[in-house]
């Protein structure tokens, strides 16, 4: 039988999210789709669960931990179906998700990724997750974290990008675009290939009709640990080297330095001092990355379809005022965590 869509369900040591994450799985609408299972080396049983409990479940296991962005891009280069749906262990599918998924990107070839409505596990009327903005600075902050559902979130549209605990890829342009940046590991690198995408001239689309739930935070943690303070100061401004133009890149460089002046500053203030010295570990962890960074940017810009004057004008780069608005709301209603 020849499957065009699958789903790969990325996994370290979360044995205990997986029961839930495949039982939703297996009951998807959608039909015929094959499940894989990609497993960074986990070290709980995790791989001999799913043999177990799973058995039609394909097991895709990594020699070691390739994080986040290593993992799936080994993944996809063995999968053959055309169609890959990308989902965190710890999450609970609806019914309908993969056949809402595929009928988004289905309307238009040029959609290269499609992002879900994904709701916080513990909260399941609040969002945790319909679309990201692309801020000044290279990160992506999740549009409605923490308010309630509503109207507001269920319109299918373009997004700047989308969270990717539950999104939809075309293989073919996954592979076209050079999937997930590998030296970021994790974190930030699903808005990096958002970003590239749109200069690419391809889309990306939010399909709220196609949704999950999320234990946000699960993994790694919610907003301000040190692991994902350090690893967003890294990777946030590696997607600002690589991926804005010549004429904003100097400008953009003074803001990534004013806005990590303002937190080293904020974290001083409150007295935080693991997360100090993690923004610091992240700005050092730059600099021998920098060779790199320099023959990708090289690379991108050579290959670019679209303008950055042309990305702002279709408001996928955000403002500096909705910027700051929106990392004062996140701190006010405590996702911080």
């Amino acid at each position: 039988m020849n499957i065009e869509t699958a789903v790969i369900v990325i996994n370290y040591n979360g044995k205990k999210h997986l029961q839930e994450c495949f039982s939703s799985l297996i009951k998807q609408s959608y039909a015929p789709l094959r499940l894989y299972l990609l497993d960074n080396a986990s070290t709980d049983g995790s791989v001999e669960f799913v043999k177990e409990h799973f058995p039609s479940v394909i097991i895709l296991a990594m020699d070691k931990g390739y994080g986040f962005a290593g993992g799936y891009n080994r993944a996809v280069a063995k999968a053959q179906e055309r169609y890959l749906g990308m989902i965190s262990n710890d999450t609970r599918v609806d019914v309908n998700w993969v056949k809402y998924m595929r009928i988004a990107m289905d309307a238009d070839p040029r959609i290269a990724i499609a992002g879900s409505k994904i709701m916080l596990y513990d909260q399941p009327d609040c969002i945790n997750s319909a679309g990201q903005r692309i801020t000044p600075v290279g990160i992506g902050y999740e549009v409605g974290l923490g308010e309630p559902d509503g109207p507001d979130f269920n319109h299918q549209q373009d997004f700047a990008a989308v969270c990717g605990a539950g999104i939809m890829v075309r293989k073919n342009l996954f592979e076209k675009l050079g999937g997930f940046d590998e030296s970021y590991f994790l974190l930030c690198e699903d808005t990096d290939l958002c970003w590239r995408a749109w200069m690419s001239g391809y889309r990306v689309v939010y399909q709220p009709q196609a949704f999950l739930f999320h234990k946000f935070g699960a993994t790694i943690g919610r907003r301000e640990t040190p692991l994902r303070v350090m690893l967003i100061q890294r990777n946030s401004i590696a997607s600002v080297i690589k991926n804005r133009q010549a004429a904003y890149i100097g400008y953009a460089l003074c803001g990534c330095l004013a806005y990590a002046c303002a937190r080293l500053i904020f974290f001083l203030l409150k007295g935080e001092s693991r997360l100090l010295k993690a923004q610091l570990t992240g700005l050092a962890a730059l600099f021998p990355l920098l060779p790199e960074l320099k023959t990708k940017r090289g690379q991108l810009q050579a290959a670019r379809a679209v303008s950055d004057a042309e990305l702002l004008h279709k408001g996928i780069l955000s403002s500096w005022r909705e910027t700051i608005k929106e990392y004062f709301r996140i701190q006010r209603i405590g996702l911080t965590g």
